[in-house]
This record gives structure tokens, sequence and C-alpha cells, in this order.
């Protein structure tokens, strides 16, 4: 949070997918999207995820892609393309 203070940009994004990471640890939805996962026998996912309270504009001002990048990049994920 220092970093975010300082003006670090890079910092923003850690700050949105470190809240995400948390709230799927708590068994809650993530609100930005950064978080992909595959189980053993189910395809990669981003769920649970609430796509309805972040905007994509508070999205490109923290640094996080958009909806649209998001499912592409979950289509890439899925297709077996990770880079």
């Amino acid at each position: 949070m220092i970093a975010v203070a300082r003006g670090n940009a890079g910092a923003l994004w850690i700050a949105t997918a470190t809240l995400d990471r948390y709230l799927k640890a708590v068994k809650q939805p993530q609100i930005y999207g950064t978080q992909f996962s595959k189980s053993k026998d189910a395809p990669w996912t981003q769920e649970p995820y609430d796509r309805t309270l972040i905007s994509d504009e508070l999205r490109r001002q923290l640094g996080v892609p958009s909806q649209a990048a998001q499912e592409k990049q979950l289509e890439e994920y899925k297709s077996g393309d990770q880079h």
C-alpha cells in the first residue's frame, strides 16, 4: 500500500490481485477478475467472480484488464495457449 501511495502503478495491480486472492480464500467472489484457476476435472475459470461491482473504467485506472480482455485471456487458457 505504501508503493501505491507513492504512485507506483505496478503496485495497484498487486493490490487488486491480493484482494481478489483474499476474497477467494474466504469463499467470496473476486471483484476485479485477476484470479484464474483450474481443477483436475474442470476447465479454467475465474469463478466465483462478481462482474457487476467494478466498472471497466475503474479496472483501467487500477491497471486491471477489461472484462473483454479477461474473457480473451480465459479462452487462451482454456485452449492451452497460455503465455
